[in-house]
């Protein structure tokens, strides 16, 4: 029996990807072989190898507290870390024989494209590096945010384990235009397209705004939170009467709308992974996505979905505004999504992605032993 400690709460938040992917790859695992402890919302239900830490405070510097003296008592022979902020603590105060696998959904980008403020950022990543150099073995999402931190840890493991997705709950049945139009207004007749994640520097949302503007005739629905260096957009979003954004959606709704959009537009530039585009692809939606971070180790271009290139952006930006046009009526369209499909089921299957993790979890072991 492995136990294992995780420094992360278990939520349902759309905005939290790890929990999905801790929660999908754990919820599979046999509870007789391995133990995930972890914080959860009581409103989660543990599956699988899934253990809820019995923390009592709602306050959540209590709360935190709780979890690393659950840490201390349970003496796991694990601890997973993420590199947030305060994970260096969970690190200094793990019991001595316990080792440490970093999960590692993303690297830091170059300081011009976080939205962060200066101290923040250079404190995260000095954060992040202090604890990447101790870790006993490391897991990217990705082979780019592996090879981002490659070069000042060439003496460690890291291995490349690929996030999943659940095709029972992202599908094509879930489409719904009716619904869209009935609590956000959103025009059934006229073509869907949909941007998903923070309106942050790096996953350049003043792109969509720019394609809204040339395309008034296709409507666009942007999903995500703002932070202090998006405050300016709203100006131009308030001015377009087919731009919608939408602060919040619940992941049913996501589902909804994923399966509902014509197309789902991933200007990312710095991104770790891409969940959505997995999410997107087992809706049933056509991805154009900017050939930036790890997008292409999900999207092959004109395969499964259009990749695009170009010298800076306003390029860009002519490039993914003639490929919705093109897309729009083209049989090619039907091919590329089948194909995002059969992407989903063959190659990012949670069951798969789950016996991976499991293996380099028992090689740490077995390496010690």
């Amino acid at each position: 029996m492995i136990s294992i400690f995780s420094s992360l709460k278990l939520t349902s938040l759309p905005w939290d990807p790890i929990s999905t992917i801790r929660y999908e790859v754990f919820s599979r695992m046999d509870p007789n072989r391995i133990i995930y402890w972890t914080d959860v919302e009581d409103t989660t239900k543990c599956k699988g190898a899934i253990r809820r830490i019995p923390c009592k405070f709602k306050n959540k510097y209590l709360r935190f507290v709780e979890r690393i003296y659950w840490m201390r008592k349970i003496k796991p022979d694990i601890i997973l870390l993420i590199c947030a902020p305060l994970d260096f603590l969970f690190y200094f105060l793990k019991p001595g024989n316990s080792k440490v696998i970093i999960h590692l959904n993303g690297f830091p980008p170059p300081k011009k494209f976080s939205s962060d403020n200066f101290l923040f950022y250079y404190l995260n990543l000095f954060l992040t590096k202090f604890l990447l150099k101790r870790a006993d073995i490391i897991i990217t999402v990705s082979h780019f945010v592996k090879d981002q931190i490659s070069s000042f840890l060439s003496n460690k493991k890291i291995y490349v384990i690929h996030n999943g997705v659940d095709i029972d709950f992202f599908n094509p049945k879930n489409k719904n235009k009716a619904l869209l139009f009935e609590k956000y207004k959103i025009p059934p007749h006229m073509p869907l397209v949909s941007y998903i994640g923070f309106l942050i520097k790096s996953k350049r949302p003043q792109l969509v705004i720019e394609m809204a503007k040339r395309m008034s005739d296709v409507y666009f629905v942007m999903v995500g939170r703002k932070n202090s260096s998006s405050k300016n957009l709203f100006r131009e979003i308030k001015n377009l009467p087919n731009l919608l954004w939408i602060p919040y959606m619940e992941r049913k709704e996501i589902a909804v709308l994923l399966a509902s959009s014509d197309i789902l537009i991933a200007p990312f530039l710095y991104e770790g992974f891409g969940l959505v585009i997995l999410e997107a692809q087992a809706s049933g939606c056509l991805v154009v996505a900017s050939n930036h971070g790890a997008l292409s180790e999900i999207i092959k271009n004109k395969v499964n979905g259009i990749l695009i290139s170009g010298i800076g952006e306003k390029d860009e930006i002519k490039n993914f505004v003639e490929a919705i046009r093109i897309l729009q009526d083209n049989k090619e369209k039907e091919k590329l999504i089948k194909n995002g499909l059969q992407n989903c089921k063959i190659n990012f299957n949670w069951d798969i992605i789950s016996k991976r993790w499991y293996d380099v979890i028992e090689q740490v072991i077995v390496n010690e032993t």
